[in-house]
Protein backbone atom coordinates (compact mmCIF):
# COMPACT_ATOMS: atom_id res chain seq x y z
CA UNK A 1 0.00 0.00 0.00
CA UNK A 2 1.68 3.24 -0.80
CA UNK A 3 1.34 6.80 0.94
CA UNK A 4 0.11 4.56 4.04
CA UNK A 5 -0.27 6.64 7.24
CA UNK A 6 1.13 5.17 10.02
CA UNK A 7 0.92 6.43 13.40
CA UNK A 8 2.14 4.96 17.17
CA UNK A 9 4.80 5.28 19.76
CA UNK A 10 8.53 3.93 18.79
CA UNK A 11 9.21 0.78 20.83
CA UNK A 12 12.64 -0.15 19.12
CA UNK A 13 15.67 1.16 17.83
CA UNK A 14 18.41 -0.91 15.89
CA UNK A 15 21.13 0.40 14.45
CA UNK A 16 22.89 -0.65 11.62
CA UNK A 17 26.39 0.16 11.88
CA UNK A 18 28.18 2.57 13.63
CA UNK A 19 26.66 5.61 11.80
CA UNK A 20 25.20 7.54 15.21
CA UNK A 21 21.97 8.59 12.52
CA UNK A 22 21.11 5.52 10.77
CA UNK A 23 19.22 2.24 11.78
CA UNK A 24 16.28 0.34 12.01
CA UNK A 25 12.72 2.05 13.84
CA UNK A 26 9.77 -0.08 15.06
CA UNK A 27 6.88 1.77 15.45
CA UNK A 28 3.50 -0.12 17.03
CA UNK A 29 0.44 1.35 15.50
CA UNK A 30 -2.89 0.54 13.64
CA UNK A 31 -2.58 -0.49 9.91
CA UNK A 32 -6.06 -0.69 9.81
CA UNK A 33 -9.11 -0.24 11.90
CA UNK A 34 -8.94 -2.81 14.28
CA UNK A 35 -5.29 -4.22 13.95
CA UNK A 36 -1.95 -2.72 16.43
CA UNK A 37 1.11 -4.23 14.74
CA UNK A 38 4.87 -3.24 14.99
CA UNK A 39 5.87 -2.06 11.56
CA UNK A 40 9.72 -1.69 11.05
CA UNK A 41 11.26 0.49 8.52
CA UNK A 42 15.17 2.17 8.27
CA UNK A 43 15.71 5.60 8.87
CA UNK A 44 18.61 8.03 8.59
CA UNK A 45 19.42 11.68 9.91
CA UNK A 46 17.00 14.25 10.49
CA UNK A 47 14.30 11.57 10.49
CA UNK A 48 16.13 8.86 12.66
CA UNK A 49 16.92 11.73 15.49
CA UNK A 50 13.28 12.31 15.73
CA UNK A 51 12.74 8.39 16.06
CA UNK A 52 15.34 8.29 19.12
CA UNK A 53 13.72 11.42 20.74
CA UNK A 54 10.29 10.09 20.58
CA UNK A 55 11.48 6.69 21.80
CA UNK A 56 12.68 8.46 24.69
CA UNK A 57 10.36 10.51 25.56
CA UNK A 58 7.40 8.21 24.58
CA UNK A 59 5.73 10.76 22.26
CA UNK A 60 3.60 9.60 19.10
CA UNK A 61 4.88 9.60 15.67
CA UNK A 62 3.07 10.26 12.35
CA UNK A 63 5.11 8.44 8.77
CA UNK A 64 3.97 7.67 5.24
CA UNK A 65 5.17 5.17 3.18
CA UNK A 66 4.98 1.94 1.27
CA UNK A 67 3.53 -0.47 3.72
CA UNK A 68 4.52 -4.14 3.03
CA UNK A 69 2.13 -6.44 5.22
CA UNK A 70 3.79 -10.21 5.36
CA UNK A 71 2.83 -13.26 7.33
CA UNK A 72 4.93 -12.21 10.73
CA UNK A 73 6.86 -9.04 9.40
CA UNK A 74 5.39 -5.34 8.41
CA UNK A 75 7.41 -2.82 7.10
CA UNK A 76 7.37 0.37 5.66
CA UNK A 77 9.48 1.21 2.63
CA UNK A 78 10.38 4.67 0.95
CA UNK A 79 9.48 6.82 4.10
CA UNK A 80 8.18 9.72 2.96
CA UNK A 81 7.84 11.75 5.83
CA UNK A 82 8.39 10.85 10.02
CA UNK A 83 7.82 13.27 12.29
CA UNK A 84 5.87 13.52 15.86
CA UNK A 85 2.23 13.46 15.58
CA UNK A 86 1.01 16.23 18.29
CA UNK A 87 4.16 18.67 17.74
CA UNK A 88 3.95 21.86 14.48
Amino acid sequence: MENFPLRGIVVELRRRSDIANEGTVVVEGFIDATSIRRVSMDLRGPAHEVAVEAYRTGEEVTCIGSLYVGVATHRLLAVKEFRFANRR
